[in-house]
């Protein structure tokens, strides 16, 4: 999930695999983030799950 071809739609559901809520414009913001760090290399899924909990509403 960490790489640059992740999209949104991913990335909110591993946020409700998490419990936690993301609207679309923050899980839009996480995947841009994202995104942007996995352009600098791989990011593990728990440098992902840490991600999203700082957009949670």
């Amino acid at each position: 999930m960490g790489h640059r071809l992740t999209g949104w739609h991913a990335i909110a559901e591993r946020a409700r695999e998490l419990g936690i809520f993301l609207s679309e414009e923050r899980a839009r913001a996480a995947t841009a983030q994202i995104k942007a760090l996995a352009d600098e290399g791989t990011l593990s899924a728990d440098e992902i799950d840490t991600i999203l909990f700082e957009y949670v509403e």
